[in-house]
């Protein structure tokens, strides 16, 4: 059951890493359904935690939330706080996305309590930049500038390849809202190559530069894109520091 596990997920990854999101769900719900049948409990949940985070992508909000909620619930049987206050996170991004901003508020919070006890300081770049997306879908672009630019400090100083690379994407965002496109569809396209990327990540930057792709015309976009290739990470992460400095007026 274990080999089989292993297999299924690693095809679901891979499907996740080409957009293929209906066969990763297949796969990921077939791996889900073996390791249920071990006593690695622990990884049975990461399965359920993928498999919300596959939804929210999807855009099925609902169906996200009952993942994170069962993933929740094993977690806290289990005694594990990090797990219980990162799936929370999770949480509080379906709630942001499906618009319920006090629900995704009061996770965030509640995950920003437990992690700053656990002193997990490696998961404060990632809750600051869903404040800022929080902020951001409120309106408040002062704010949400404020958090992303704390958010990608603390990823420098980590330099953690995959979760850098969703600060920017939060980045991408608010420039996007603000009028910045050609600079938004520089950062998305930014030369990740050398570096390990996580399925789910790849998935997120294609998703965020077909979602700009319409913003411009054709040529313009390709020329963004071009230019945006020739960015080195975390040279570009300094450089967006010092230019979310520079938007102090927002």
């Amino acid at each position: 059951r274990n080999d089989r596990a292993w297999f299924h997920s690693g095809l679901g990854y891979i499907a996740v890493g080409r957009g293929e999101l209906d066969k990763a769900r297949m796969h990921l719900e077939q791996a889900l359904c073996d390791i249920e049948e071990t006593d690695n409990k622990q990884w049975a949940i990461e399965r359920l935690r993928d498999l919300g985070l596959l939804a929210s992508l999807a855009g099925n909000y609902h169906e996200a939330e009952t993942y994170y909620r069962r993933a929740i619930e094993r977690f806290e049987k289990l005694g594990y706080r990090l797990g219980t206050a990162e799936t929370t996170v999770n949480l509080g991004s379906v709630a942001l996305a499906s618009g319920d901003y006090d629900l995704a508020d009061k996770c965030f919070d509640e995950a920003s309590s437990s992690i700053n006890r656990l002193g997990v300081l490696e998961a404060k770049p990632w809750l600051l930049g869903c404040k800022g997306d929080l902020w951001l879908a409120r309106g408040d672009l002062h704010q949400a500038r404020k958090q992303y630019r704390a958010a990608l400090e603390m990823a420098l100083g980590y330099r953690r390849t995959s979760s850098t690379l969703v600060r920017i994407l939060e980045v991408v965002s608010l420039f996007s809202h603000i009028g910045k496109v050609e600079r938004a569809i520089e950062l998305a396209s930014l030369d990740y190559s050398h570096h390990e990327i996580g399925p789910f990540v790849k998935y997120m930057v294609k998703q965020t530069l077909e979602e700009l792709q319409g913003k411009l015309p054709p040529e313009e976009f390709d020329d963004a894109k071009r230019r945006g290739e020739q960015l080195e990470l975390w040279s570009t992460v300094e450089a967006l520091i010092e230019e979310l400095d520079n938007l102090e007026q927002l």
